[in-house]
């Protein structure tokens, strides 16, 4: 997320450069030029590294935010395929290299916003996450699967219940992105008996994820007749 930052903040800065030769402000417009080229590298290094970085984690997000990362990358190839080629039609260039930012720009603010509104999504679903404190007493001894899903985090679960207590809870799947130590609850949850345990820290939405699956196994569960 930092590197999306960086990029839209790079980008402003060389829009500006075309905002004060428009304004014929020549010292400023000198100034930027010298930054003009390194900053524009800058810029496809770090949108290179922020797309490699994200590969791992497009399943979780939201569809627009992929769509709308994708129609920036593009835009982006399209901009530095049309710097490489300038020189073909050098009358041109400056047209198609100020409408390209101002279109480059945009796309990256569109991609953003549809990022902090998943997110917001994503922190309002772990928000909502109850946790009952559901036990295996009065449950058939039995394998049962649980699951839970935020966007972000997704986790499902097998528990085993023998005599009326929890044996075991297998992770089956648990995509995460820094919450990989959260799957440490399930001892705690064997210790206690119940899904309603502390946090794992530095992993508690991860965590309550994985509690919400185990419950949602153990509230599915067959009961004793």
């Amino acid at each position: 997320m930092v590197s999306g930052y960086i990029c839209l903040v790079l980008l402003i800065l060389l829009a500006c450069r075309g905002i004060v030769r428009k304004m014929g402000w020549k010292k400023a417009d000198l100034y930027l030029g010298k930054f003009h080229k390194p900053l524009g590298v800058c810029i496809v290094l770090i949108a290179a590294f922020h797309l490699i970085m994200t590969l791992s984690v497009w399943k979780t997000r939201w569809i627009l935010v992929v769509i709308s990362g994708i129609i920036t990358m593009v835009v982006m190839v399209a901009f530095v395929a049309m710097y490489l080629f300038r020189k073909r039609n050098p009358k041109r260039w400056m047209h198609y290299h100020r409408v390209g930012t101002l279109v480059l720009v945009a796309c990256l603010a569109i991609h953003m916003a549809v990022y902090f509104v998943d997110l917001g999504r994503y922190m309002g679903a772990v928000q909502n996450i109850s946790i009952q404190g559901v036990s295996a007493t009065g449950i058939k001894d039995g394998d049962y699967v649980g699951q839970y899903d935020v966007g972000y985090i997704y986790a499902k679960v097998n528990v085993s219940v023998r005599d009326e207590l929890i044996t075991n809870v297998e992770i089956i799947t648990h995509n995460n992105e820094r919450g990989a130590k959260a799957e440490e609850i399930t001892n705690r949850i064997l210790e206690k008996q119940t899904s309603k345990v502390d946090s794992i820290s530095g992993a508690t939405n991860s965590s309550k994820v994985i509690k919400k699956a185990v419950e949602n196994a153990l509230m599915n569960a067959e009961k004793r007749k």
